[in-house]
């Protein structure tokens, strides 16, 4: 399965997440997701790259709480994906790799929260 496959499934099966809980993560991924498209000049991709990181990152330290309540399968292929996105960023930073996954797997779990929402 693709990351961003693995994306909108884990967050379309998460039924713990509070409508406003998803709502803040939704806006958060699309405000990311919005900088990484609209990057044209290397420092531009680099905020754009770091922010996407600290996303995930704030995201990860959450999942790996005993507090956090989603399965812990969900949670093992979200912190993949925080991994996949800090590992694939740092290499759109050395110029080896495009930042077109990193915006596919953001728009995949904004998929994911949108249709988990719609379903409650």
């Amino acid at each position: 399965m693709s990351q961003a496959a693995t994306a909108q499934t884990a967050y379309s099966q998460a039924t713990r997440i509070s409508p406003s809980s998803r709502r803040i993560e939704f806006d958060a991924f699309s405000s990311v997701t919005s900088s990484l498209k609209a990057a044209k000049a290397f420092e531009d991709t680099a905020l754009a790259v770091h922010k996407n990181t600290k996303l995930w990152s704030v995201l990860a330290k959450d999942l790996v709480h005993d507090e956090n309540e989603l399965p812990d399968q969900l949670r093992a292929g979200l912190l993949n994906l925080a991994i996949f996105s800090e590992t694939h960023g740092q290499a759109v930073l050395r110029g080896q790799k495009d930042v077109e996954p990193l915006i596919e797997v953001n728009h995949s779990v904004m998929r994911g929260l949108m249709k988990r929402g719609a379903e409650q």
